[in-house]
């Protein structure tokens, strides 16, 4: 079922999201699991073949744990052990938002939660970035002038930010959070906006789950360590 149209810029890049539901059983009948999706089909004008690449990526694409087939072996095995009558069913829901499509790059923000019937679910976020020339999943080396130097100037801004919204109550953080926050950096935790580079600070990194998921904004004008292109 088709969600939503996106035409940006006029640039020829049309993203259209497409809903999915599917169902797991076990033998005897009774709802395992209920797997929603919401992933983007891709069109580049003059260039299918990276439309196709990226929509095919991200039909494919799960946070590790996260995907249908271990979920619903995580089901099977827990609905053994429950029985019939303390079983309430699974949800694994998979969310594709589009944060910046251009010339140069096609990004997405994507949200997995995944509800096992405990106190709360287990809710993750991912960034995914592509080429808007070739289809191609972009990794930090292919849009920072020198990774390292990119790596180290992140992460004194994740730094910065934390203890700026530490002092405005905008998010509580574990003790000793300082010298752990490098690691909300991964090849899965950013991802490019209208406004900047975006960092994923997921629960249970450097947060608590009541903080939510954290969003780290570098705005692109001290984003110098980007090649031109993706600013």
């Amino acid at each position: 079922m088709e969600r939503e149209d996106l035409f940006t810029d006029g640039r020829g890049i049309r993203i259209r999201l497409a809903e999915s539901r599917r169902v797991h059983r076990a033998r005897d009948g009774r709802l395992l699991l209920t797997v929603r999706a919401v992933r983007p089909m891709v069109e580049v004008r003059g260039n299918a073949a990276a439309g196709r690449a990226v929509t095919a990526y991200a039909r494919s694409f799960s946070l590790p744990g996260m995907d249908s087939r271990t979920v619903a072996r995580l089901a099977e095995a827990d609905y053994a052990a429950r029985g019939r009558e303390n079983w309430r069913g699974y949800t694994l829901d998979t969310q594709f938002a589009p944060a910046r499509a251009d010339e140069a790059v096609i990004s997405f923000l994507v949200t997995e939660f995944l509800d096992m019937g405990g106190a709360h679910p287990d809710t993750r976020a991912a960034g995914l970035n592509f080429s808007s020339h070739s289809g191609k999943r972009l990794r930090l080396d292919d849009v920072v002038l020198d990774k390292r130097a990119a790596v180290r100037q992140i992460h004194a801004f994740l730094l910065k930010e934390a203890k700026r919204k530490e002092a405005a109550g905008e998010a509580a953080f574990f003790e000793g959070y300082e010298k752990s926050i490098g690691e909300l950096l991964t090849e899965d935790t950013w991802y490019l906006e209208r406004d900047g580079m975006h960092v994923i600070g997921n629960e249970y990194m450097v947060s608590p789950h009541a903080a939510g998921i954290l969003d780290f904004v570098i705005p692109y004008g001290q984003a110098d360590f980007l090649k031109e292109e993706y600013r």
